[in-house]
């Protein structure tokens, strides 16, 4: 991904009315050369050939709705971008072809995404397991969420959030890093909430850290 895609793909990832996300999704052929013809404008071609290329929409994404699921075309592009015909041109076609399938289009520039709000998004995403990682046991941060929720729930916590995970691991014993990384798990998967546009998430009041309690939950002191 683009820089300006990858952004965009963070804001859509924690978005919670979107159920799925589509990169690069093509659009049928003939339909875009239909659209062409019909505003006037050349179809693009693959390099050095005549072929016309099979299009495509930077996202298709899927949006939850309460009755019926809904989908939405997103295009992303640099700023500069906007002064190049061109690449106006080719979004047209793409825009018309996705009203003729009801799909409306949306396109986002880099200097209308909120910043802060998207590098919280990095760090916390950042703190997911990967595959080749290997925990203490197998439900070593499973435990220290539970435990960190029952407490954010149960006590009224005071001093930046960095000062409480510090607090935190000493208090469990654990290694450092380890309260901070289930704080940003819990995060990723809505768990907790916050204030997403802090321009420094671990300077922030540990107090605007907000449990979500869900029905089914089950904390348990000290699990």
């Amino acid at each position: 991904m683009s820089t300006i895609e990858w952004h965009i793909f963070l804001l859509l990832e924690h978005d919670e009315k979107v159920a799925d996300i589509r990169e690069q999704f093509p659009l049928d052929r003939g339909t875009t050369q239909s659209v062409a013809v019909e505003l006037g404008i050349k179809h693009p071609t693959y390099p050095g050939t005549n072929i016309p290329c099979v299009m495509t929409g930077d996202f298709l994404v899927t949006l939850q709705r309460p009755q019926t699921n809904s989908l939405t075309m997103v295009d992303a592009k640099s700023t500069r971008e906007a002064e190049d015909i061109r690449s106006m041109e080719k979004l047209e076609i793409t825009r018309t072809f996705g009203d003729g399938c009801g799909i409306p289009h949306h396109l986002v520039f880099d200097s209308m995404l909120p910043q802060n709000k998207v590098r919280f998004l990095e760090w916390i995403r950042a703190a997911a397991l990967t595959q080749e990682e290997e925990q203490e046991h197998g439900d070593f941060y499973a435990t220290h969420k539970e435990r960190l929720l029952y407490d954010l729930t149960t006590y009224r916590r005071t001093g930046s959030l960095s000062q409480y995970c510090e607090k935190y691991d000493i208090q469990t014993g654990s290694r450092d890093g380890t309260g901070l990384r289930a704080v940003r798990m819990l995060l990723q998967e809505h768990k907790l909430l916050t204030d997403l546009s802090q321009p420094n998430p671990t300077s922030i009041p540990v107090s605007m850290l907000k449990p979500r309690i869900t029905q089914g939950l089950t904390l348990v002191a000290g699990a």
